[in-house]
């Protein structure tokens, strides 16, 4: 899934980047900046509030102060923007821990939302989509599938974004008896809130924890018994948590411990959620999404292959490109890249060893 979608994502960023590697022709120097005129909210030591302020073309402050002192030199192409009645224009957000690759990959999938409406006046959905997702329980029922046939017995069911920590749990729905709380069982609950006879992966909300069935892991295990998660979980600081009854019980801990089940959905595409049509509109969409919230700067928080770390680049080098881009990279993230013939043909980067979990990176732009 993940190698099919980073594809996706790095045809877009190729694709928005396709303007700016035209020769460009001399012409008449333009005046790109904005004047906005209004209430400024600098979010300065002294609180300051001023009536205007200009940016240049890609959005960067570079004047603060009066309408009068920032409308003297602007020149020909610039613009000026007048805030209605009970608007302010504040900096830009930065969202220091995001993870924009799941968040754009999640855009074009189609997977089962499963997170709970965002309190007014942030909440788009609309009252009857709010109640589906109220309670943990009732968001897994809203998976909707097309009847079990034995072609797609083995294609896995994906759901992201459930939230436990503000998802309520109510017993006895899904016609459960047990009063087991979701998180100590929760492939009892997805057996019988979404489905028995298909593999099924949820994906918590942080982006730490994921929600397998009984039938996944037969999928993962190739029905081998007992089964042994690969040595990569636990060399990865992952877990499949083990019930009182010596059984999984279908919590997955951190990345390492789902990345057998992401793996098996992408072996064969045996996975419901597909790339859909205009899926590159989806994609500027979501991006855009993030544009209207505020957001200027961005941090992933966790880039652990070198794919990740190029295609972070990649967005970040491209002028058209929206956000400013930063990374969190793990100390092992970018090995040396070895050919076929064994040659190595990209350095590796030089941690100071592996007690160093996390390194901090900044792609920027001239």
């Amino acid at each position: 899934m993940q190698k099919h979608s980073l594809a996706m994502l790095g045809a877009f960023a190729m694709l928005t980047s396709c303007a700016t590697n035209r020769p460009v022709l001399p012409g008449p120097e333009v005046d790109d900046r904005t004047l906005f005129v209004g209430k400024i909210i600098t979010l300065d030591d002294n609180g300051t509030i001023a009536e205007a302020v200009t940016v240049d073309g890609k959005g960067r402050i570079l004047k603060v102060g009066t309408e009068k002192d920032l409308s003297a030199g602007l020149g020909v192409g610039s613009k000026r923007v007048e805030l209605e009645a009970g608007q302010v224009l504040l900096p830009g957000f930065i969202d220091p821990h995001l993870h924009i690759l799941p968040t754009l990959i999640q855009s074009v999938l189609g997977t089962h939302n499963l997170a709970p409406c965002l309190p007014p006046p942030y909440n788009l959905s609309t009252p009857e989509e709010c109640k589906k997702h109220e309670d943990l329980l009732s968001a897994l029922s809203s998976m909707t599938l097309e009847p079990t046939t034995p072609e797609t017995a083995k294609m896995f069911v994906l759901g992201m974004n459930l939230d436990p920590s503000r998802q309520q749990f109510i017993a006895g729905k899904c016609g459960v008896k047990s009063t087991i709380n979701f998180m100590q069982q929760p492939k009892l609950y997805l057996d019988a809130c979404v489905s028995k006879d298909r593999p099924v992966l949820i994906l918590d909300q942080s982006g730490h924890l994921a929600y397998v069935n009984e039938k996944a892991f037969e999928v993962v295990c190739k029905g081998q018994k007992p089964c042994t998660p690969p040595g990569s979980v636990a060399d990865g600081g992952g877990r499949w948590v083990v019930g009182s009854d010596g059984q999984y019980t279908g919590l997955l801990e951190e990345a390492a411990a789902f990345a057998p089940f992401l793996g098996a959905t992408q072996q064969g595409m045996l996975m419901e959620a597909s790339i859909p049509k205009g899926s590159l509109q989806d994609l500027q969409k979501a991006i855009q999404a993030l544009r209207e919230a505020g957001l200027t700067t961005i941090a992933d928080g966790g880039l652990s292959s070198r794919s990740q770390l190029e295609l972070i680049k990649l967005l970040a080098m491209n002028p058209t490109f929206p956000l400013r881009v930063t990374g969190v990279v793990t100390y092992d993230a970018a090995g040396p890249v070895v050919n076929k013939d064994g040659a190595v043909t990209a350095p590796a980067l030089k941690p100071s060893g592996p007690s160093v979990t996390v390194r901090p990176m900044t792609c920027r732009r001239a």
